[in-house]
């Protein structure tokens, strides 16, 4: 199987992928994140029934939260197999963030493997990595709330990690690491 360097780069970066691996095992990886997307795609062909816009109030009552509560709501969440929810916050975010939350929230749609702590941000990584990216460096979290960095977690969650696929997407669109998201927004 001959890939290209970009390929290569961009599945070792956000699916773990090593380009030595052996073309048999990658195949079967490939193939598993090509599924991943067919369902990302296929998510919104039924937006009429599963887009939803929030309020802040709405996205409380989602949250089962008081609307007085300070938290702020997610420019856009999921319920596995039933919404995809935006909020005012999503429409202030940048074209590029607004489509890597499409495909990430795509993804926690139809994988109930991909939340927390399973979902790693592209943007929590070590602070080695990120002077490398230029993103902020972040401090420790707890493991409930990210199982590892996004840097050194393995194939096998990457495969369920919402944030892998829209990194993916636009390492691949792009041409190199670019990270729009929730730590990337414009």
């Amino acid at each position: 199987m001959q890939s290209s360097p970009l390929m290569d780069a961009a599945l070792s970066a956000h699916f773990h992928i090593a380009s030595t691996m052996p073309n048999s095992q990658k195949l079967l990886l490939i193939n598993q994140i090509i599924n991943g997307y067919n369902n990302v795609e296929t998510t919104p062909n039924k937006s009429q029934d599963i887009f939803r816009y929030r309020t802040n109030t709405e996205g409380c009552g989602d949250f089962r939260r008081s609307p007085t509560d300070a938290t702020p709501i997610d420019a856009a969440y999921t319920f596995f197999n039933a919404t995809i929810n935006f909020t005012r916050d999503f429409v202030s975010r940048g074209p590029m963030a607004r489509a890597a939350s499409v495909i990430h929230e795509s993804v926690h749609f139809f994988d109930s493997a991909g939340g927390r702590p399973n979902d790693i941000s592209e943007w929590y990584v070590t602070d080695a990595e990120a002077l490398t990216l230029g993103l902020h460096t972040e401090p420790d979290r707890p493991v409930t709330e990210f199982a590892t960095r996004y840097d050194l977690m393995n194939t096998s969650l990457s495969l369920h990690n919402p944030s892998s696929f829209a990194a993916f997407a636009q390492y691949i669109f792009f041409g190199r690491d670019t990270r729009f998201g929730a730590g990337h927004p414009d």
